[in-house]
């Protein structure tokens, strides 16, 4: 059973699960979108990182959306 899924504008969970920060004492910290967008975007980071790398000649800014 897939529970989160993906595309290009972030993570989806199905119905009916939420991800969510709990400490190891059980207690919730935050979850839903919240929790689903700072996922996505730390592993968006890490991709384009990874990337460019390889590369010398990209620069990882060129990912970045404008401010």
């Amino acid at each position: 059973m897939q529970i989160i899924f993906s595309n290009n504008d972030g993570l989806q969970m199905q119905k009916g699960f939420a991800l969510a920060i709990i400490t190891n004492q059980g207690k919730i910290i935050q979850s839903g979108m919240v929790v689903e967008s700072m996922v996505f975007e730390a592993m968006l980071a890490h991709t384009i990182e990874t990337f460019c790398s390889k590369f010398t000649s990209i620069d990882p800014n060129y990912f970045k959306e404008p401010q």
